[in-house]
């Protein structure tokens, strides 16, 4: 894909998430690890200001909230990227409403789903 339809693909996601405006949870149901086949484990924690911390074991930067269970940060804080953009992260809900896990905006086709480890 190339940079100006990665481009115009985030813009787009980004107007979409601003139609409806949603509260931020409690930052504790986000806490824990996470994992998938492709990044492994990735925790999510808070740092002493009670801001969720992303971390992949190597690197690791502070989550920004945009609406209801839709974080950001920098792709270049976290992943090996040639895009100077931002990176979203989407959780999602089990059936109980529990966070049980999220997907990345760049593999928005949700082919790559973070579960939520127990």
């Amino acid at each position: 894909m190339s940079k100006k339809a990665v481009e115009d693909k985030q813009k787009q996601f980004e107007e979409s998430i601003k139609q409806v405006l949603s509260p931020i949870r409690s930052t504790n149901e986000y806490v824990g690890t996470y994992t998938s086949d492709i990044y492994g484990d990735i925790n999510l924690t808070l740092n002493k200001n009670n801001k969720l911390v992303i971390s992949n074991g190597i690197k690791s930067t502070e989550l920004q909230h945009v609406n209801g269970n839709i974080f950001k940060f920098p792709c270049k804080d976290m992943l090996i990227s040639y895009f100077d953009s931002d990176e979203y992260i989407s959780f999602k809900n089990d059936k109980f409403n529990n966070i049980d896990s999220f997907w990345l905006s760049c593999f928005s086709e949700g082919n790559t789903i973070v579960k939520k480890n127990n």
